[in-house]
This record gives C-alpha cells, sequence and structure tokens, in this order.
C-alpha cells in the first residue's frame, strides 16, 4: 500500500506523533547520512518492510508534508505510533532486527483473543492495547497485503481511545472530530482501492458494512457520489465519441457498459434501488447504451451488414439496468421494433428481388392517393400497376404474400375510387330525378347514371383481373361488385364479365371464355373484336343480352372441358375466324 510504504513519517524514519524538534533533528541527521553516502542505521524507517531509497528531495518533500496538523493527521492514519510503551517499544525493536512476527506477535496478543470454539474474537479497545490494534493493521497490510485488517484500525478509530491519538499527533488547538478521522483514514483507503488491486473496493465494503461506527453511513454516501461522478463521466464521454462516429456506436455502448459495470454493481450496494440518485444514474446510462444500440442500428440497416444481433445486445443490456417506468418502456419498446425488423428480415430479402416492381407500386399508390376519386383514376391505376405487378409476380409467383399484398394495396384504392364515384352519381342524380318533372329531364338523368354504373362496371371487372389477398376478395371486392350489379340490373345495365371475380388467378388462366382459350390470350386482337362486337352490338338488345348471359354461364365448363384439346381448340379458332370476317364486313 502506497500511502503506507511511502509514507513521511517512514521516509523521515520517524514514529507518528513526534514533535517539531524531534522531526527537525532527524532531518538534518538524515542529510547528512546521505551527504556521506551512508545509511542510518537507528530510525523508524523499518528496512524489513520494504526498500526506501532516501535523496535530499525526498527528505526535504517528507518533512513538508508534516508542517501542519491536518497532514500529520493523514500520515499518521497509515504509519506506526507509540501509544503504550510497555507493548510497543518491543515490537518495534523486534521491527529493527527484521523480526516481523515478535513484532506481530506482540501486538496480536493484546488485540485478539482464541477461545474455545476455535474462532478468533477482537478483544475490546482499551488504553493499554488501543495503539496496538492501529500498528497491528499497519504491520498486517504492509506483510500480508490483507484486506480484513482495515477492521482493527476502525475499531481502534471508533473507541475513545482516538481521542489520545488525536492528542499524540497534532496539536492542543486543532479540532478534529472521530467521524472526521474515521472519514480522512476511509477516504484514503478508498483512493488507494482505485489505484491497487490488491485492495479491492468491494472487500473494502465488506468490511465495513460488517461494522458499526459513527462515520459509516456517511462514508457510503460519499463513496456513492464518488461513484455516480465516475459513471456520469463515462456517460458523457460515450455520447461525444457516439455523435462523433455513429458506425462505431455500438462499441461505444459496450465499451460504456463494459467501463461502468464494476462501479454499478458497486452502486446497488451502497443505496437502494428506489432511491432517486440510483434510478436516475442507472436510467442515464441505459439510455444512453439503448441509443448507441438505436444509433448503430439506423446506420447500417439499409447496408449489407446487418446490426440486428449487435444492437438487441445492447437494447437487453440497457433492459438489465433500467429502473423507472419510462427507460423500461423505451428499451421495450425498440426490442419491439427491432425484433419485427429481424422477423420481416425474408419479406425485405423479396422486397430486394422487385426492388423497382415495389417501388414503383409504393409511387402509384402514393400518386393516385393524390387524385380525385374517379372511376376513370381507378382504371388507369389498375392498367399503370400491371407494368409492376407482372414481373413481381413472375419474381415470386402468384401466391406470394408480398407479391399478393401489393396487388391488393391497388385493388383496395382502386375498388374505393369506383365506390366515391358511384355514390356521389346515384345520390345527386337521383335527388335530380325527384325534384323534376320533366321527362326529358328524367330520361337523361337515367342514362347518365347508366352510363355511369356501365362504367363503373367495367371497371370492377378489369379489377377482378388482379390477383388480391383471399380476404380482401371474399370481404371487399366481391360484395361490392355483387352489389353494382344489383343497382345494374335494375337499369338492364348488362353485367357480363371479362374476369373471374372469386376465382383464383389459376382459375382465370383455364378461364371461362371460349375466345380466350381458342387464341391463347386475354389480350389477342381477335378476341378484342369479338368483346367490341359484344359491348357495341350484342348488348344493345334484349336477344343479345340474353345470349351474353347464357354464354358467360356455360362456357367455363367448356373451357375447363376442351382447355387443353388442341383439335377442339383449332376448330373454334377456325368457326371464329369466320365469324370475325362476317362482323369486319
Amino acid at each position: 500500500m502506497k500511502v503506507i510504504e511511502q509514507n513521511p513519517y517512514r521516509i523521515l524514519g520517524l514514529l507518528a506523533g513526534v514533535t517539531a524538534r524531534e522531526q527537525t533533528k532527524q532531518v538534518n541527521r538524515l542529510k547528512q547520512y546521505i551527504g556521506a553516502d551512508q545509511i542510518p542505521d537507528d530510525d523508524f524507517s523499518f528496512p524489513v518492510l520494504g526498500v526506501l531509497r532516501r535523496t535530499l528531495e525526498t527528505v526535504d518533500e517528507a518533512s513538508s508534508k508534516l508542517n501542519l496538523d491536518a497532514d500529520k493527521m493523514s500520515a499518521a492514519h497509515f504509519w506506526f505510533f507509540k501509544g503504550y510503551e510497555i507493548t510497543d517499544e518491543p515490537a518495534f525493536e523486534a521491527l529493527k532486527k527484521g523480526d516481523v512476527a515478535a513484532a506481530k506477535a506482540i501486538w496480536e496478543r493484546l488485540i485478539i483473543e482464541d477461545r474455545a470454539d476455535g474462532k478468533r474474537y477482537w478483544k475490546q479497545v482499551n488504553m493499554r492495547n488501543y495503539s496496538a490494534f492501529h500498528n497491528w493493521f499497519i504491520l498486517e497490510v504492509l506483510t500480508k497485503k490483507s484486506s480484513w485488517s482495515i477492521m482493527a484500525n476502525i475499531l481502534f478509530l471508533e473507541s475513545d481511545a482516538a481521542d489520545n491519538f488525536k492528542q499524540l499527533i497534532t496539536d492542543a488547538t486543532y479540532k478534529i472530530s472521530k467521524k472526521d478521522m474515521q472519514l480522512l483514514f476511509l477516504n484514503q483507503l478508498a483512493l488507494e482501492a482505485d489505484t491497487n488491486p490488491a485492495y479491492n473496493i468491494n472487500q473494502l465494503l465488506q468490511i465495513i458494512k460488517s461494522l458499526s461506527f459513527v462515520a459509516k453511513e456517511d462514508f457510503l454516501k460519499l463513496l456513492a457520489q464518488k461513484i455516480i461522478a465516475r459513471i456520469t463521466a463515462q456517460i458523457e464521454n460515450s455520447k461525444r465519441q457516439r455523435v462523433a462516429d455513429k458506425a462505431n456506436a455500438a462499441n461505444v455502448g459496450e465499451a460504456l457498459y463494459r467501463n461502468t459495470k464494476d462501479d454499478f454493481e458497486q452502486l446497488k450496494t451502497l443505496i437502494d434501488a428506489q432511491e432517486y440518485a440510483f434510478s436516475d444514474i442507472s436510467d442515464k446510462l441505459a439510455n444512453e447504451i439503448l441509443q448507441c444500440g438505436i444509433e448503430y442500428f439506423i446506420h447500417y440497416k439499409e447496408t449489407s451488414t446487418d446490426p440486428s444481433s449487435v444492437s438487441m445486445e445492447l437494447f437487453n443490456k440497457a433492459t438489465m439496468l433500467a429502473v423507472g417506468n419510462l427507460t423500461k418502456d423505451r428499451c421495450r419498446d425498440q426490442i419491439a421494433e427491432l425484433q419485427k425488423w429481424i422477423n420481416d428480415k425474408p419479406e425485405r430479402v423479396k422486397q430486394d428481388r422487385i426492388k423497382n416492381e415495389y417501388q414503383g407500386i409504393v409511387q402509384l399508390i402514393e400518386d393516385y392517393g393524390g387524385r380525385s376519386t374517379t372511376i376513370a383514376n381507378a382504371k388507369a391505376l389498375i392498367n399503370q400497376s400491371k407494368r409492376y405487378l407482372n414481373p413481381a409476380k413472375n419474381t415470386l409467383g402468384a401466391s406470394d404474400s408480398l407479391y399478393l399484398r401489393l396487388s391488393t394495396s391497388v385493388a383496395t384504392l382502386a375498388l374505393h375510387y369506383i365506390i366515391e364515384e358511384i355514390n356521389r352519381v346515384m345520390e345527386n342524380d337521383m335527388r335530380q330525378f325527384q325534384y323534376t318533372f320533366s321527362a326529358y329531364e328524367k330520361n337523361q338523368i337515367v342514362m347518365r347514371i347508366k352510363q355511369k354504373l356501365g362504367e363503373a362496371w367495367g371497371a370492377a371487372d378489369l379489377l377482378g383481373s388482379l390477383d388480391m389477398e383471399q380476404d380482401f376478395r371474399r370481404d371487399r371486392y366481391n360484395p361490392n361488385k355483387e352489389s353494382l350489379r344489383g343497382l345494374c340490373n335494375q337499369l338492364s345495365v348488362p353485367t357480363y364479365s371479362s374476369s373471374s371475380s372469386s376465382g383464383s388467378s389459376s382459375d382465370k388462366k383455364s378461364g371461362c371464355y371460349i375466345a380466350t382459350m381458342a387464341y391463347g390470350s386475354y389480350d389477342h386482337p381477335q378476341v378484342m373484336i369479338l368483346r367490341q362486337f359484344r359491348d357495341q352490338v350484342l348488348a344493345q338488345s334484349l336477344f343479345g343480352r340474353w345470349f351474353i348471359d347464357r354464354y358467360y354461364h356455360y362456357s367455363p365448363k367448356l373451357v375447363e372441358y376442351f382447355h387443353n384439346k388442341k383439335t377442339v381448340n383449332r376448330l373454334v379458332r377456325f368457326t371464329l375466324n369466320q365469324l370475325i370476317k362476317i362482323i369486319k364486313q
């Protein structure tokens, strides 16, 4: 222990408590020896306790540290003094001769009692053994480097004999209480523990907590304040490093946790977790470690480096430190968000595979989200979305959840636009219909409604060509389309379909349309001619509409039966080609 080995009294070869005259005399004597390059052979530096090299400078420095009473008291706590000459004198003589065991035995007999149960107990401190408690502590620390020997000196300083110690060391005018003497001793021990691994602060705390003495609570509070100040400094240093280099934020957080771990564990033994001082510094530490994890994650999440495991480790450490509800909630929220990001990794991988298509759909929905809610915009959205949806479908597959979600997001907005415009038309035109008496105007209103219903049905039918999530198709698209069908039927608006509203993508491919089966594509030019004939000719007459309904009633089963029969398909295609020639004429 440096405070003992380099004690000013030891350097001067004096016992604590000597007079100023004795000190001056010894200083002059040492200088003469040093000047003559000789070693004094009869002082109280006790070479057996360790090598001591004196110079004129170290002697002058040691002497200057013993001028004030406060300095004398500080040094005396960690050096020998003569309190009871009958026993102390023989012990000192033994030390001069190098017989450490003999000196220790003299003092030990005065302070420790061996009982029949085989255990050793401290004796009561009195005027005959109080210096033995102190001197034994000094010798034990120097030879065994034993922390538990500190207990002996605390027992001595808690006794009434401590006042005799003060009177011996300092002038009568110097005032210091028993508590202050104890704090002076303990604070120097704590400083030694900070730099000397042989005197662990945790061992010191165990000893202190096992005893009862006047300065105990004050010292523990001071020690707690000191630890809090160290942790606070570490937190501030972490903040500066984190802000300066976010790419290294995780290492900064780990270093903060590692560098404060011992101090934090000590703090938990000093103050109650419910005290504000503890919860405040604990939450500050937790928040800084959490923030390091957050900023590391943000920095790397869009790169090829996966930051999730490193950030999650910091989040968990922060959670263990958190005390206040706000900090605990913040930790839980960050862990939940990060876990969701981890769970969504397969989805992000798929997004990367269709990055352009994904961004295109997102941008398209954003663009159309600000447009007027019209059927025309619904159809435009559907048609434009296919340039992104079709490649995404080819890459991921028709049943992929991400593809279906993208397609359904388009369907959701388009369906909303169709419904909104129909609701406006029905509300406005029906109000006009009720309040007009002109047969001509009523006829015009009905024609407008029928036209808009026709447009809506066409848009809804086109919407059905999109793949959708099953729940959306069942609960939103199909019911709304059937409602629209009901309105159309009331006004005799044709409701033929070019797509299935309830089937899957594969169902629509096998189709329920003979022309599509024959030509292999819904968008084949010949099929488009036939659809135009259906809309512009057949749909305009009662017989034509009856034919269309029958056609769409029976054609799915026929297509399903003849789908893979090439001979039948060629015959159908030939027949349709002849029909198309007639239509063109």
